[in-house]
């Protein structure tokens, strides 16, 4: 079975539309207020799976601006 967060087809969630846009807007507000860096040793190298994921943790740093 796969994790499908608001489902699929005719049973899907009704609301996966307002929830898809508050993401979008929070990340927005996030962005705007915080500043992300990667604190890292290297570049992150993808890592294909279902999905792309990095080969090592994702370290970052966070500071407001």
């Amino acid at each position: 079975y796969a994790y499908r967060p608001f489902g699929a087809g005719p049973l899907g969630c009704v609301a996966e539309s307002f929830a898809r846009q508050e993401m979008i807007i929070i990340l927005a507000k996030y962005l705007k207020t915080f500043r992300f860096t990667h604190i890292g040793s290297g570049p992150p190298m993808p890592w294909m799976q279902f999905t792309i994921q990095p080969t090592t943790p994702l370290m970052m740093g966070v500071e407001t601006r």
